[in-house]
């Protein structure tokens, strides 16, 4: 073997030994993968108590329903009783907006189509029995332009009252 020879390979040995650094790298998952997603239904302090006739109604979370969206299309609808939190599966790397109804009392999903149906949905007062046992106050939430990764923090939608107490 002549000396540029050996040169050249002792050259490329000394690079590949001192480009290993002994440092795992986490692999991030690619887009379109699958990852489990929390979301969490939240209802914000507001404050000092009120002279609510329905105080004990406020706060409470009876049932919500949850649509998600992404690129203009309602992908997925929820109609959740008893709970403020649930986990599902999305795709990484997508974006999603998440909009929540609660306490209506009824699964809405025959109700809405498309995103649009969302923006003209109306609640009317009359709809609603404050009077019976469970019968909290209507409350919505919004929660845009989210774009999902795995390993990442609970989704908190905040939820608040639809009409003043």
């Amino acid at each position: 073997m002549n000396s540029v020879t050996k040169f050249t390979i002792l050259n490329l040995l000394a690079v590949a030994v001192l480009s290993c650094t002994g440092v795992e790298l986490t692999p991030q998952p690619m887009e379109d993968t699958p990852v489990p997603v929390e979301v969490v239904f939240s209802i914000p302090d507001d404050g000092p108590g009120t002279r609510s006739s329905y105080q004990a109604l406020d706060s409470s979370v009876d049932d919500v329903n949850l649509w998600i969206v992404s690129d203009g299309t309602v992908i997925h609808h929820s109609f959740l009783e008893g709970q403020t939190t649930m986990a599902l599966v999305l795709t990484a790397g997508r974006s999603y907006s998440f909009f929540a109804l609660a306490n209506m009392g009824r699964d809405l999903s025959g109700s809405i189509g498309g995103p649009s149906d969302l923006e003209s949905l109306r609640v009317n007062l009359q709809d609603i029995d404050l009077t019976s046992s469970g019968g909290s106050l209507p409350m919505a939430g919004t929660l845009s332009g989210v774009t999902v990764s795995a390993g990442a923090a609970p989704l908190v939608i905040p939820i608040e009252r639809l009409f003043s107490k």
